[in-house]
């Protein structure tokens, strides 16, 4: 069966994308296998890949926002001294 055969490739995958800790790779993964298994009629395992999907998804949102909030703290501190600066040269 294909699915089965997918189910495989995708676990060896899998192990690889843990081991390098890519998460962007492992959300992908996890997606396919809960589609295979879905396809397969195993509900619980398609439902579990599932969750560590939407799992992983969130993770990387996290990461994300709290990049672009670093950012714009250091926006905010670089105008502010800026600012402050100028303050002190007139």
């Amino acid at each position: 069966n294909q699915y089965r055969k997918a189910i495989v490739y995708y676990k060896y995958s899998l192990e690889y994308a843990i081991k390098i800790n890519d998460l962007n790779y492992m959300s992908q993964i996890y997606n396919a296998l809960s589609v295979n298994y879905e396809k397969l009629s195993s509900y619980k395992k398609a439902l579990d890949y599932h969750k560590r999907f939407i799992q992983t998804q969130n993770n990387l949102l996290n990461i994300e926002t709290t990049k672009k909030i670093t950012f714009l703290k250091e926006k905010y501190k670089k105008v502010k001294r800026e600012k402050e600066k100028k303050e002190v040269e007139l």
